[in-house]
């Protein structure tokens, strides 16, 4: 503590301006800092002693001669919104610790941070895990470490908010997008950190911008960046996190891959250096992708893809009944994903006139595959972007198959097309176009009744999750529509 000694007259009263100024300066400060102590105290008695650590710095402490980090503490202590979001910060266990063991860190309370990471921890991080929970902690401590990550993760939650609030841009995803790359600019200037693992995470969550919006304007930048760095690392398996972070960076490539019909930016997933489930791994995703050189191999890899998801339900199923679910489980199960979607997203149509219905039907399938792996094993909802995109594709494909004069013969070709059609449904808002033509399958192969169509679609992929009221619901529109058809053609006739 530093004392400083006041000169008075013989009177007691203090002489020149600038001392009385001096008095009344560390009067308010000791006034100050008494009401911020009291302030905690009352605070503290509310909150388990976990939470109290750090506080317990301030009540010890002496004053620092920079009020203005001082202002800041005080505000970020009894700030109601950030008190809120670390206590449940440092509830969140994972590997044996909190993510804030000490509430070391403190979001900022400006533009809406606290409210926006916790939307990432409990909104938006939660969309790309198909199995627990422990694996955001991951995510939410790197950020919280690093002011890069930080901002970027603020920005991708914003974008986040605004496409559900229905209007992108808003304000505060502006302001933390400029963060980002503002810190990112600082960042490559030095080689030590320029490709860091939390530096790849940022730029990542630059380059996912469209996998939100749907729009692609400004993501190819960063996706040649994020491929040059990650080529710089010695790719993919040479990234930290215990393969979080190169599952990360698969997932949004292959889903912007998938949202633009193009090939992958980054290499296959690794599947093998972090992997604990490469028992229960299909033996074909360890092979490279086939190279497909005509509609034949192409066909074949499709349906190949097609049975190779299935199994994913019940190991699925077999790492959500592990206690504890371990990190490694989840990232080795989402490696899997990613390694299928990154193969159905690498097979095109070879050249060839597109009149060949069986491999129209196929390459609608691949889409519909697509849609399939986000609907399950992620939490999208309609309108997700990668949605959208994805049934502008399947339509595409089925109106070039309408256009053919002749119609489809092989059965098997018309109960994948029904298949294909309920999936396509599933993840719609335009019902009506999807049931005219499941209606017209539908009576063309002889269903009537719900169990004989249920058995049809489960010879493809059909679970429990796409078995809901909703798709009742649809085909009792179906058999209602059939029914009004069959008394309209009896009155007739």
């Amino acid at each position: 503590m530093v004392y400083e000694f006041i000169s008075s007259c013989p009177n007691g009263r203090i002489g020149d301006e600038e001392t009385r100024k001096s008095v009344r300066k560390n009067a308010m400060k000791a006034y100050r800092r008494n009401e911020r102590l009291s302030r905690i105290q009352m605070f503290q008695g509310t909150q388990p002693y976990s939470n109290r650590i750090h506080l317990d710095r301030h009540q010890n402490g002496d004053a620092g001669p920079d009020r203005k980090e001082e202002e800041n503490q005080e505000r970020a202590v009894t700030d109601t919104g950030c008190r809120e979001m670390l206590w449940e910060l440092t509830s969140m266990k994972s590997l044996g610790s909190a993510i804030d063991p000490f509430c070391s860190t403190v979001l900022p309370r400006h533009h809406q941070a606290p409210q926006l990471f916790s939307h990432f921890v409990y909104v938006t991080a939660q969309k790309l895990q198909p199995v627990g929970y422990d694996l955001v902690t991951v995510f939410a401590r790197e950020a919280l470490a690093d002011p890069l990550l930080l901002s970027a993760t603020l920005f991708h939650a914003g974008l986040h908010t605004d496409a559900i609030s229905g209007s992108l841009w808003s304000p505060n995803t502006l302001y933390y997008r400029g963060e980002a790359l503002r810190s990112l600019n600082q960042r490559l200037q030095c080689p030590r950190t320029a490709i860091c693992d939390s530096t790849l995470a940022a730029v990542g969550y630059l380059a996912a911008t469209s996998d939100v919006t749907g729009e692609q304007t400004g993501d190819e930048t960063h996706l040649k960046a994020l491929q040059t760095m990650v080529k710089m690392r010695g790719g993919l398996s040479q990234l930290g996190w215990n393969g979080a972070l190169a599952t990360f960076l698969s997932i949004g490539d292959v889903l912007n891959a998938a949202m633009t019909g193009s090939q992958p930016n980054l290499g296959h997933p690794d599947i093998t250096t972090h992997n604990v489930l490469l028992v229960d791994t299909p033996p074909r995703l360890l092979e490279p992708p086939a190279t497909v050189q005509d509609p034949t191999t192409f066909c074949q890899e499709i349906r190949i893809l097609l049975f190779d998801i299935k199994p994913l339900f019940a190991l699925r199923s077999k790492v959500q009944k592990r206690a504890p679910q371990l990190p490694s489980s989840i990232t080795s199960f989402m490696q899997l994903c990613a390694a299928i979607e990154y193969r159905l997203v690498s097979t095109h149509i070879p050249d060839q006139p597109e009149s060949d219905p069986e491999v129209l039907i196929h390459d609608a399938c691949r889409i519909v595959l697509l849609s399939l792996m986000s609907f399950n094993f992620r939490a999208f909802q309609h309108p997700s972007a990668v949605y959208i995109r994805l049934e502008q594709q399947l339509r595409r494909v089925i109106a070039a198959l309408e256009k053919r004069s002749q119609p489809i013969e092989d059965q098997s070709l018309k109960k994948m097309l029904l298949w294909i059609l309920w999936v396509g449904i599933i993840t719609s808002p335009n019902l009506e176009w999807f049931l005219v033509r499941i209606r017209t399958l539908t009576v063309d192969l002889g269903f009537v009744e719900w169990d004989r169509l249920k058995s049809c679609l489960e010879e493809f992929v059909w679970t429990e999750k796409m078995n809901g009221k909703a798709v009742s619901g649809l085909w009792e529109r179906v058999r209602d529509s059939i029914v009004v058809s069959s008394k309209q053609v009896e009155a007739f006739l």
